[in-house]
């Protein structure tokens, strides 16, 4: 069962340079509910990146510890967020 839905938001926990998936812990989730209280997420070549509002930027600028809002399509089954937007603050 696959679940959209519009934003989760949490801090970056794991990045694995441009391999998937790259882990985040949620303080909100819209509508899943993730198990271990961190959500796989991983990324392709839709998605976009941004920090502020308006500033597209690489995936190489995400640090860990960064806080993080993610929106995409939860695949329950295997508990990964598949990112079609990615924005910090």
């Amino acid at each position: 069962m696959t679940i959209t839905h519009q934003e989760d938001s949490g801090v970056i926990a794991s990045l694995n340079n441009d391999d998937n998936p790259h882990t985040f812990t949620v303080d909100r989730a819209g509508g899943i509910t993730p198990t271990g209280g961190t959500i796989p997420f991983k990324k392709d070549f839709t998605t976009r990146i941004k920090k502020g509002e308006n500033q597209s930027i690489s995936f190489s600028n995400l640090t860990i510890g960064a806080l993080l809002h993610v929106e995409g399509v939860f695949d329950t089954p295997s508990q990964t967020l598949t990112a079609r937007n990615i924005h910090t603050p």
